[in-house]
């Protein structure tokens, strides 16, 4: 059989950089087809070769058995394949429906835009998510009043209602919550049994043997396996992208210092109502539930983000107030967040000016020298494994992992007492995940304390000594011990 779409040894470089090096893929008719591998690998490289949002140095592409030479993704649009990327590309200021209409001919009959047409489609569409989304996600609402999850939704729909032949999902699902996933795998389902074909890329493995068919694996800028999902395993997926056979750790049972670090009595600020909890010295305090029920509220509210609040805290022993984040840092917090766009990275800077920003406010200098700064960043960047070329270049030739990364490295500068991790690892590969996690126990085992919210069940089980459940803004539950399950964790968060 004719494969839909086939490349053939695909190169691409970026300066010195092999982002692809003779990659090989094919895509069947009615397929949905993983890419997968660990962050900087070249997954996302290659979705955008095949709609020529990137110019490949080498090799073919061939579309229904035809060689193709998109000049633009608009090319390749009108020819049937579509992406849905990673970075959002909605216009912020323009409603939904706007969005989800750019650039389309759906005209009336004088030649005038069918808004009534295109409000039927946009409607019918929003439909499918109605009860996992707020009731305000109408057509008419501008996209800057949306949640992320809302705007990611948004973006999906806005190539769905297209239905081309081909569409790529680059990490569509990373910031939806479960139920939203299964929606947008019936969407995908549906397609399928209609011929057209899916390439999802994905960090969660759950995901590939749920829904997919096959999965090609790169490392390091090479098609190094393609498997057929029925017939594989999470194991031999892992040491394809790795390159060595890697298994996951059962949960080591880690004892803190029986020593209260940070006392919250009756907090409540926005959405939080009355949240009481203790935070123990070297301790990994997990936040879970259903997405949106307080948890990034919570660490936000930590970090000085909502100077509104109510309540008493204790770091220490010592009385915060919560008034700014240049306060909480100052007090000894760090805040990392999965969301790197708005609260991580400075795309227009080096990787060494995104560094060092937290450690200059906090400490204060005003005059230094470039050169002692490097000294101070490498060995942050070494202990991270940090993939890079030159410390001048732009953060945003990086990919998600490594940026990722730069911001860890970025508050360990900083000597904090307690690190905020919101969703962290969020569109972060399985081996960079697994550092992080180690990383982590290292710093509590020299007395660095840790709140942790994840969307993914089985890591903040598997590594947290205690797991919060909220729900609604409280905290409904603790988990510890044998208690730490999924079914307790399931049990809690929809009570």
């Amino acid at each position: 059989m004719i494969p839909l779409l086939k490349l053939k040894g695909v190169s691409k470089r970026f300066g010195g950089v092999h982002a692809l090096r003779q990659c090989n893929f094919s895509l069947q008719s009615g397929e949905i087809h993983f890419l997968i591998g660990a962050n900087g690998c070249g997954k996302s490289t290659l979705s955008k070769i095949i709609v020529c949002a990137l110019e490949k140095d080498s090799g073919e592409i061939l579309y229904n058995g035809n060689p193709v030479n998109f000049s633009n993704p608009g090319d390749a649009r009108q020819a049937g394949i579509d992406v849905v990327y990673q970075e959002l590309s909605l216009i912020p200021d323009l409603s939904v429906q706007e969005n989800m209409f750019l650039g389309s001919r759906n005209q009336g009959k004088l030649g005038f835009t069918d808004t009534k047409a295109q409000e039927k489609i946009c409607r019918a569409a929003l439909e499918r998510f109605k009860g996992v989304v707020s009731e305000n996600l109408t057509p008419d609402i501008p996209v800057n009043r949306l949640t992320a999850d809302e705007r990611q939704i948004v973006e999906i729909l806005k190539v769905f209602i297209r239905e081309p032949k081909v569409i790529i999902l680059d990490e569509a699902s990373s910031s939806l919550h479960s139920t939203q996933v299964e929606i947008l795998f019936n969407l995908v389902r549906e397609l399928k049994e209609k011929g057209h074909s899916v390439i999802m890329i994905s960090h969660k493995m759950k995901e590939l043997f749920e829904i997919g068919d096959r999965a090609t694996i790169i490392r390091n800028g090479l098609t190094v396996a393609t498997v057929e999902l029925k017939e594989s395993s999470h194991e031999e997926i892992v040491t394809h992208m790795v390159g060595e056979q890697y298994f996951s750790a059962d949960k080591i049972n880690r004892v803190p210092k029986d020593e209260i670090f940070l006392t919250i009595k009756d907090l409540s600020a926005g959405k939080l109502k009355d949240i009481n909890l203790t935070l123990f010295k070297g301790e990994i305090l997990g936040l879970s539930g259903l997405q949106g029920q307080g948890q990034s509220e919570l660490l936000l509210t930590l970090f000085g983000g909502h100077p509104e609040y109510k309540g008493d805290l204790f770091l220490d022993g010592k009385k915060l107030n919560l008034r700014s984040p240049a306060h909480s840092v100052r007090d000894g917090f760090a805040y990392i967040s999965g969301d790197r766009k708005s609260y991580g990275v400075f795309p227009v800077r080096s990787i060494l000016e995104n560094t060092v920003l937290a450690y200059l406010k906090k400490t204060g200098r005003k005059f230094f020298s470039r050169k002692s700064l490097r000294s101070e960043v490498l060995p942050i960047l070494e202990r991270l494994d940090l993939i890079y070329d030159n410390l001048d270049d732009s953060i945003s030739q990086l990919s998600g992992g490594n940026q990722q990364k730069i911001i860890i490295g970025r508050w360990l500068m900083t000597g904090p007492k307690v690190i905020l991790m919101d969703d962290p690892t969020k569109g972060v590969d399985i081996k960079t995940k697994e550092e992080l996690y180690a990383l982590m126990k290292e710093l509590c085992d020299t007395g660095v304390s840790i709140i942790w919210n994840s969307s993914e069940d089985q890591e903040i089980l598997r590594n947290a000594d205690r797991v919060l459940v909220l729900n609604d803004g409280w905290i409904v539950d603790e988990l510890r011990e044998d208690r730490l399950s999924e079914y307790e964790l399931y049990k809690a968060a929809m009570a």
